[in-house]
């Protein structure tokens, strides 16, 4: 079985990586619980990221403290989710895991029907951008 958990961006940070002051849970819930697979980050439920851009934030706000909390490898713990309703059309999502390159290993898109008028495109779109080079 895998154990993940959906975090709003904004939250991920304080709650999964740094002391999140959990009654009960001593330091960050990522090191008390290590059985968490990996986080599905919502970048959609954070807020307006500005004046950084969502690569900024993911990197500086989440990839960061993993690493610096001995996480070698921190990209497979945390997906990237995005919402095309909230301001996140297909080019905004995938230049947002450009700037991820190398470190992201998946992402998510909620949901479902927001994309299924072209789900292959988004598909398609997503993978290309995973795999890509920085913009």
């Amino acid at each position: 079985h895998l154990v993940t958990h959906a975090p709003i961006a904004s939250v991920a940070a304080e709650l999964y990586v740094r002391d999140g002051k959990l009654r009960g849970v001593q330091g960050p819930l990522l090191k008390a619980a290590p059985s968490i697979d990996w986080l599905n980050v919502q970048m959609y439920e954070a807020g307006d990221v500005q004046p950084s851009s969502i690569g900024d934030f993911y990197q500086r706000q989440l990839l960061q403290p993993l690493a610096a909390m001995g996480f070698g490898h921190p990209g497979e713990k945390l997906f990237p989710g995005f919402e095309p309703r909230w301001h996140q059309p297909r080019a905004t999502c995938e230049a947002a895991l450009r700037s991820l390159h190398g470190v992201a290993r998946g992402a998510f898109v909620w949901d479902y029907r927001q994309i299924a008028a072209d789900v292959a495109g988004w598909g398609r779109g997503l993978q290309q951008a995973l795999e890509s080079t920085p913009a």
